[in-house]
């Protein structure tokens, strides 16, 4: 498979493609590197031959962050050792106790990932990289334990497997819910958002639009599951009685 090259969205921020079913991974350069989601465990090698293309490697990367357990944003993280690992204080219990209804490591036949965060970063906190200043959003939904990073003056969000490029949206898993991304979703409205850096796909540069998008189309979603929910229970009661 070709290896893409880091793409670079806006000065100092660079979209590492991942290998499938990898995440994207986003890399921070500034007084330090920070690297955002780092994939599935195979996905170790990709990243390093993208950090080459940069003049970096893997012990370059002074910081991580995961935006949320699942296994495709956090396999690899073992190979990050020297690293100071960040996530939700969900996220780190759920990795540390190897939760793999959580994790989702075993849907890829993959080993349980090792590599447990160091350090939390809860609602209202604040991760500073040079010029960079991320608000982290608690934006439960996809999962419980997901987070966003937000640089308000330069709107930019970090978005994690909460919001995807065109409104299209995420997939919920076990802990998560769309009554709860519903509400993230409208936690993120109340900035200004240009430019959105996804989980997985396109980079999306109308944010405010896409999040009205997405709102609509998880309320579609829901209509959608419920009007099938009350066929299929007609349907039974029909023939139980």
């Amino acid at each position: 498979m070709p290896m893409s090259k880091p793409i670079l969205i806006i000065p100092n921020v660079y979209q590492l493609p991942a290998l499938k079913p990898s995440c994207n991974c986003y890399l921070i350069t500034g007084e330090k590197n920070t690297l955002i989601d780092v994939g599935i465990r195979e996905n170790r090698d990709y990243v390093e031959k993208q950090l080459q293309e940069l003049n970096l490697s893997i012990s370059d990367i002074d910081d991580m962050i995961y935006t949320h357990c699942h296994y495709d944003h956090t396999g690899a993280g073992e190979f990050f050792s020297h690293s100071t690992v960040y996530a939700h204080p969900l996220c780190q219990d759920k990795l540390y106790y190897q939760e793999d209804y959580c994790i989702h490591a075993l849907k890829y036949r993959i080993a349980l990932p090792t590599r447990i965060p160091d350090s939390t970063l809860e609602t209202n906190d604040y991760y500073q990289n040079g010029d960079f200043n991320f608000l982290v959003i608690h934006t439960p939904g996809h999962s419980d334990d997901g987070i966003c990073l937000l640089d308000v003056e330069k709107k930019l969000l970090i978005s994690g497997d909460t919001v995807f490029a065109k409104g299209v949206p995420p997939l919920i898993t076990n802990s998560g819910s769309d009554a709860s991304l519903i509400n993230s979703i409208k936690k993120l409205q109340q900035y200004d958002i240009e430019i959105i850096l996804p989980g997985h796909g396109k980079v999306d540069h109308d944010g405010n639009n896409t999040l009205i998008k997405t709102q609509e189309n998880i309320i579609k979603r829901i209509q959608k599951n419920n009007k099938k929910t009350i066929e299929e229970a007609i349907q039974w009661q029909s023939t139980k009685y």
